[in-house]
């Protein structure tokens, strides 16, 4: 019998089909749009993740020196590639042509801030020069206003059915990524102090400390005439620390300058031993330039136990303390700072500068116009061997002078004076020295720095094993039972002499710097006379082709790059040169702030980070 229409009605049979069917649509619709949205998802990740990489790369080529955005647009274009195939034209590659590329001197203050290409916000002309000194910071993006979007198209495959239910369109179908990255180099424990290295040439490479270990640098205090003067290659200065570094990272608690203020906590940052924890980021500094400065160089001599009156109270301060060997021109005892005016003597004498610098109207050193000569050629062959004639020769009948029987030739032809203490086969020359062929060798010509020298002297001096001595940082100790030696010996004709036929003055052992009791306060680490500066373009940041278009030298005002930061070891105390002092240094380094730090002072590290 057919059911009537009252009790169709009525009939609630199967009724949760239709909720089932609404709520299977529903699952299938949800389903559906998972697909959609997981798909722009992970394409939005595959992209984030090689903007990234792009960013890295060529954030990691932003160091400052020449050539800094072309490499970074090259490895940006080169090294990272990548490939796909969600989207709706198959496998898609991503190479340097699915991206833009902008470089950066800042960032905005606050992340959500827009990056825009004006320059007013930091943006640079890849094809300036000049910017190569300043991009810190790269852009990669897929999309821009200017340059036209490069972004994914992923195609809603589901979500268009929800266009039965809503008249609204859809959100794009483009998906893209953008990454910010950075560049951060850090130099830290080094000295506030930068010297203008030789200027660049317009085509070629600048100056660089690693071609040039052993090159003599005939350092100047102060530029020109001092503020608005001319800076030439081998000026130094001082860096405005106060004005740039955090006071809380200017020393560190357990440094010796903690707790230090004003002029004694900067002459703790030149002079003092140990780690400074004074950081430079970026290589960024400010001048400190003025005569009002100009009694910091003679802060240095503190190294060789040499206190003016301005300097009396590092004398007796452990934080001073002068190296082990500090032979040089001066009578020993009257470098003290109790001696108004030291006296100085011819019966000892300093580690000399390159030959160049000593040949007088025959320089082969590189001269600078109104400047003299600055830099030299790294060979003190002659220079060495006058050295020898006037510290450690034995003969008073010829001293000032090399006779033909003070020459010794070695078997590869090499010429060393016969009493030079660390030839090769020299024997018992520093009673009571052992015999010598157990002592360190130190081979003549242009490939024997005088820091190789020094180290020798100084192992020599503290210990009695060979094996002491060490080219680098490290020494073996075993000190000697009686104390450091003195290397300055005066001569007598024969054993037993009363007095000796010839004095020499000087000596190679501190004697100044002492306790209350009277024990010496000289350090044991040869590094004492050796300090990390900052190399600068003086000539670039003088004119008005720098980034900041006007000299940023003269004055408390200016900022500037340090092309690299160096190892300089002091040949010398500084010495008055007219209105100013001078002293010579000896490159012992490469470029530090490349990621080295294997050095015993001075840490130096690159940062590559994403920002954005």
């Amino acid at each position: 019998m057919v059911p009537s229409a009252k009790r169709f009605a009525k009939d609630e049979t199967g009724a949760l089909l239709v909720f089932f069917a609404i709520c299977c649509a529903a699952i299938f619709l949800l389903a559906a749009l998972s697909f959609d949205i997981g798909r722009r998802a992970s394409t939005q990740s595959e992209l984030q993740s090689f903007v990234d990489n792009v960013a890295l790369a060529a954030a990691g080529e932003l160091n400052g020196f020449p050539g800094a955005l072309q490499r970074s647009q090259n490895a940006a274009n080169d090294l990272i590639r990548d490939r796909f195939a969600i989207g709706g034209n198959g496998d898609t590659d991503l190479d340097g042509e699915s991206f833009h590329l902008d470089f950066y001197s800042t960032l905005p203050a606050a992340d959500f801030t827009p990056m825009t290409r004006l320059p007013a916000d930091g943006w640079l002309d890849p094809g300036e020069a000049s910017n190569d000194l300043v991009a810190r910071f790269v852009r990669i993006s897929m999309i821009n206003d200017e340059r036209g979007d490069k972004r994914v198209q992923v195609p809603w495959a589901f979500a268009r059915l929800l266009s039965i239910f809503s008249t609204d369109d859809l959100p794009t179908e483009m998906v893209g990524a953008e990454a910010v990255a950075g560049f951060t180099s850090l130099a830290c424990d080094v000295s506030p102090i930068f010297f203008c290295m030789p200027p660049t040439p317009a085509s070629g490479e600048p100056w660089d400390p690693s071609a040039n270990i052993g090159q003599t640098i005939r350092l100047v205090a102060e530029g020109g005439n001092g503020n608005g003067g001319d800076w030439h290659p081998g000026n130094f200065a001082w860096l405005d620390v106060f004005d740039q570094v955090p006071a809380e990272d200017l020393t560190d608690p357990g440094g010796p300058c903690y707790g230090l203020r004003n002029n004694d906590l900067y002459a703790c940052l030149v002079a003092g031993q140990g780690a400074l924890s004074l950081c430079f980021e970026n290589g960024y500094l400010s001048t400190m330039t003025g005569r009002a400065e100009g009694w910091r160089p003679t802060t240095l001599n503190s190294f060789f136990d040499m206190y003016d009156s301005a300097q009396m109270d590092m004398e007796d301060d452990p934080r001073y303390p002068p190296a082990p060997v500090v032979t040089k021109s001066y009578v020993d005892g009257s470098t003290c700072g109790n001696n108004s005016s030291p006296d100085t003597t011819s019966t000892t004498m300093d580690l000399p500068p390159d030959d160049c610098f000593r040949d007088v109207g025959v320089s082969e050193c590189t001269a600078y116009s109104g400047a003299g000569d600055r830099y030299g050629d790294s060979d003190w062959t002659q220079g060495r061997i006058d050295y020898v004639e006037a510290n450690y020769s034995v003969d008073p009948d010829s001293l000032g002078r090399v006779e033909d029987h003070e020459e010794w030739i070695d078997d590869d032809g090499t010429m060393y004076h016969v009493d030079d203490p660390f030839r090769p086969g020299a024997t018992n020359i520093l009673a009571p020295v052992p015999p010598l062929e157990t002592q360190p060798v130190v081979r003549a010509g242009p490939d024997t720095t005088r820091w190789q020298y020094y180290n020798a002297e100084v192992a020599t001096s503290l210990y009695s094993n060979s094996g002491a001595y060490s080219a680098g940082p490290d020494v073996v100790p075993n000190p000697r039972p009686g104390g450091p030696l003195d290397l300055i010996k005066d001569i007598y004709i024969n054993p037993g002499d009363a007095n000796p036929a010839y004095v020499r003055e000087g000596s190679s052992l501190p004697s100044c710097s002492t306790d209350n009791a009277g024990n010496s306060l000289a350090s044991d680490d040869p590094r004492r006379r050796v300090i990390t500066a900052a190399a600068v373009d003086c000539e670039y940041w003088s004119s008005n082709a720098n980034p900041f278009g006007r000299d940023q030298l003269n004055g408390r005002s200016g900022q500037f790059l340090a092309q690299y930061f160096v190892e300089l070891f002091l040949l010398n105390p500084a010495r008055p040169s007219g209105t100013t002092r001078e002293l010579y240094a000896e490159v012992i380094s490469g470029a530090l702030n490349g990621g080295t730090d294997n050095v015993a002072e001075g840490t130096f590290r690159n940062l590559v980070q994403l920002y954005r």
